[in-house]
């Protein structure tokens, strides 16, 4: 009964992930038909006054520092580099 229950169970899960790439596929054609045809798609714009967008993208946004670089491992990069640049050659 249990084995029946969840080979139910699979089959749905199945039908559902079927469905689900279906409509995925005919909503990305459906998108690029409306961008043919000029349509801007739409977007929510992000208020510079507005404190709770800017507060949650001062949280979320990655937080880069630089840090000097020793010229030993510029030189190594650029010798990387320069081999890749020749092996396109």
């Amino acid at each position: 009964m249990m084995d029946q229950f969840l080979t139910h169970l699979l089959q749905i899960v199945i039908v559902l992930d079927i469905l689900g790439a279906l409509a995925y596929f005919l909503l990305g054609a459906l998108r690029r038909a409306k961008r043919a045809e000029g349509e801007q798609p739409q977007t929510v714009p992000l208020h510079s006054d507005s404190s709770l967008w800017r507060e949650l993208w001062l949280k979320v946004r990655p937080r880069r520092r630089l840090t000097a670089v020793p010229a030993q491992d510029m030189e190594r990069l650029r010798s990387v580099l320069n081999s890749f640049e020749e092996g396109l050659h």
